[in-house]
């Protein structure tokens, strides 16, 4: 039974699995094999290069064999009428490949000659730039053995509706992955203190910890995350003093590298009878300014 790529719920599916992709790569994966069940006999890729060369991070395919791929990688890539030409092509503008690569252009070059034809590779193309940067550019395309009107405005069709996705999608996941680089700073940092160490913002919500405080909070011993992530304690009162005290911390001091003598002296009992948690235990710092207590 053939797919109707533009029926609503499947788009929203379609969709969704470029916005999984923005956290998590490995869902591209499934995206383009989707593309390659809608256009069974096109070839599905989605390339970034980084200064002229393929990159590896991002090298996602289907209907393409390996030793191809090889072949691009090891020579082609230099030549490619494509690579060169698509510098100039806008982010986000879905084209067909020979509104900037003419086909008698492209039947005299040693691109096509020396590898397209001979490895029956299909020229018919259809794609969108969806990222670049002074170094870096990453594109979508489908590529058929023939020019087939129909279809070939149905993809394009297809890659209008979901190029601007796509755009946002690799913004997402530059920023995702700036921030787990600083968050991954953070945590180090933190791993090389003995006693548990937890960052608060001004809502006394948890942007990071350390290994020591993972293991204090795993243990519930009177401290948890609610499940707005605020850091919370068995003792309602001192849920709200940690919460008075994080926002006085965050405020804007004459001093912002000054401690918080309000979190100095906020002793958490546990359940249980169990020894409470304060002075060597637990170190709180809010991140911005950045104000540190003992609790």
């Amino acid at each position: 039974m053939a797919i109707d790529e533009f029926d609503p719920l499947f788009l929203t599916d379609l969709v969704g699995h470029i916005y999984e992709a923005a956290v998590d790569v490995e869902h591209w994966d499934e995206f383009l094999a989707i593309l390659e069940r809608i256009y069974p006999g096109s070839r599905v890729t989605l390339f970034g290069h980084e200064n002229g060369r393929p990159a590896e991070a991002m090298t996602r395919y289907r209907n393409f064999s390996a030793d191809d791929l090889q072949a691009y990688v090891d020579h082609y890539v230099g030549n490619s009428p494509y690579v060169a030409k698509g510098r100039n092509l806008p982010v986000g503008h879905p084209v067909h490949y020979e509104s900037f690569v003419d086909e008698r252009d492209l039947l005299v070059t040693e691109h096509y000659n020396d590898y397209v034809r001979p490895r029956r590779l299909g020229y018919w193309g259809t794609g969108a730039v969806v990222e670049r940067t002074p170094t870096r550019a990453t594109a979508l395309s489908l590529a058929d053995h023939k020019n087939d009107p129909d279809q070939r405005a149905r993809q394009l069709r297809l890659v209008d509706l979901l190029v601007p996705h796509l755009v946002r999608a690799f913004q997402l996941h530059r920023a995702v992955a700036a921030q787990k680089l600083k968050g991954d700073a953070t945590k180090s940092a933190l791993d090389r203190w003995t006693h548990a160490a937890i960052v608060l913002d001004a809502d006394a919500r948890v942007v990071a910890t350390n290994a020591a405080a993972e293991a204090l909070l795993k243990r519930s011993d009177g401290l948890w995350l609610g499940r707005n992530g605020q850091l919370r304690s068995i003792d309602e009162t001192k849920t709200v003093a940690i919460g008075l005290a994080a926002r006085k911390c965050a405020a804007p001091t004459v001093n912002p590298d000054a401690r918080c003598a309000d979190l100095d002296r906020i002793t958490l009992p546990p359940p249980f009878g169990r020894k409470p948690v304060a002075g060597d235990d637990l170190a709180a710092a809010v991140s911005e300014p950045r104000c540190g207590a003992r609790l």
